[in-house]
């Protein structure tokens, strides 16, 4: 298709407003570092602020410094994703991956920007094994990085 830029601006925004206001509501209904069972035995909601990166990395650390470079990397790493998507050949699974990881990667960067922390609050878990907590604009990048890989192998493939 000749022009995905308004496609690409839509899913973004669609997926940074689906972010911010799940966000919004875990903020404003539930307390820090207390949860709620949604499925028995496999995930609740469980409102924890992470002042590192995914997965938790480097959240114990305190240091301004820390959150300025985290927040600098991200910002950096959304700018290279627009390059990237203005060079790119903007198939329908590229454009919504891109918009995908913009999305989220948008959402986390608004609040390291206004809060100094990212609001997780998805929790998986099975008897004593737990995945760290997340949020929905990492499922967002996480989904986004695994279209654009497959997409990249299957167009390798199809050759």
């Amino acid at each position: 298709m000749k022009n995905r830029f308004p496609l690409f601006f839509l899913i973004t925004g669609a997926v940074f407003l689906f972010d911010r206001l799940s966000k919004w509501w875990i903020d404003g209904h539930m307390q820090l570092n207390t949860g709620s069972e949604v499925v028995s035995g496999f995930f609740r909601l469980f409102k924890t602020y992470n002042r590192g990166m995914v997965f938790g990395f480097l959240h114990h650390q305190s240091r301004p410094w820390i959150m300025a470079t985290i927040t600098t990397l991200s910002l950096v790493a959304l700018a290279l994703l627009l390059y990237l998507f203005l060079r790119s050949t903007k198939t329908l699974a590229t454009v919504t991956a891109m918009a995908f990881v913009a999305g989220g990667a948008a959402g986390n960067i608004l609040d390291r920007i206004l809060y100094g922390h990212v609001v997780d609050f998805i929790e998986l878990y099975f008897r004593s094994y737990s995945w760290p907590v997340f949020n929905i604009a990492d499922t967002f990048i996480t989904l986004g990085t695994l279209l654009l890989v497959y997409s990249e192998f299957r167009g390798k493939n199809a050759s």
